[in-house]
């Protein structure tokens, strides 16, 4: 019996986690064909651990660094949505080609309590604009919903 529980109680938090997904997928294909200027390109793998409840990216930040070297034909601008330091090489090899680099910060709070999410501030340096985004104001507008990191 202990097992059918616990088994349900973990189907129901996978289950979310798909549904999670699913839902940024939707949210990633929309934004694909609304226009031609932005291209979302989806890299990195999902690893699960299942013992503990939790999901997280892997191999992303490497990802994100071949494809700013790899695509620099492609554009002229790149925004950056990591705070990994790991991307200042390609960053600076970008910058080298004439492109542009914008890094997204996102900070937690409201803009008086500037609590920043581990951004690494050499990145900063390294980026040509810094554009900071607080999620009161993602939470105000209604573009993210407050996640209360219980598995459910």
């Amino acid at each position: 019996m202990a097992w059918e529980a616990f088994f349900a109680n973990f189907q129901s938090w996978y289950n979310a986690k798909v549904d999670s997904l699913e839902k940024m997928k939707g949210f990633y294909q929309a934004v694909r064909g609304s226009t031609d200027l932005i291209d979302i390109i989806e890299c990195g793998h999902w690893k699960v651990n299942f013992l503990r409840k939790y999901v997280e990216e892997k191999g992303l930040d490497t990802s994100i660094a071949v494809d700013l070297v790899a695509l620099q034909d492609n554009y002229d601008v790149a925004v950056l949505i990591s705070g990994d330091a790991d991307a200042i090489p390609s960053i600076a090899h970008a910058k080298a080609k004439g492109k542009h680099v914008i890094s997204v910060e996102f900070i937690n709070g409201t803009p008086e309590d500037e609590k920043s999410r581990s951004f690494s501030s050499r990145l900063k340096e390294h980026a040509d604009l810094v554009l900071r985004v607080h999620e009161s104001e993602l939470l105000k507008h209604k573009l993210v919903k407050r996640y209360s990191g219980k598995a459910k």
